[in-house]
C-alpha cells in the first residue's frame, strides 16, 4: 500500500491509472512514470523521488513483476477506499 499511496502522493495519479500501470511504464533510467490515461487524455510523463523509484525498485523486484504485468493486484474500487482510509487522521 505504501508504493501505490507515494505514486498517488507525487504524482497525482487518478486510482485507475495507478492500479493500471504496468512494470514498462516505469523508466528507472529517468525516473520516470509514463502513465497511459483512463480518459483516453494526451499521455504524461511525470518525474519521480529517488525515495519512490527505490520503493519501486524494491517492491518489483520482491513481487517477482515481469515487465508487461500490472504492478498492483488490485481495483481502483479498492484502492479508492483504501486511500481514503490512509488519508483519514
Amino acid at each position: 500500500m505504501a508504493t501505490k499511496l507515494q505514486i498517488s502522493y507525487e504524482t497525482g495519479l487518478r486510482p485507475i491509472e495507478v492500479v493500471n500501470l504496468i512494470a514498462r511504464d516505469i523508466d528507472f533510467d529517468h525516473r520516470l512514470i509514463l502513465p497511459r490515461t483512463a480518459k483516453n487524455g494526451a499521455p504524461r510523463t511525470l518525474k519521480i523521488s529517488l525515495k519512490l523509484e527505490a520503493m519501486l525498485r524494491d517492491y518489483i523486484q520482491r513481487e517477482n513483476i515481469q515487465t508487461d504485468e500490472k504492478l498492483f493486484k488490485t481495483t481502483s474500487r479498492n484502492y479508492s477506499q483504501m486511500f481514503r482510509i490512509a488519508e483519514t487522521p
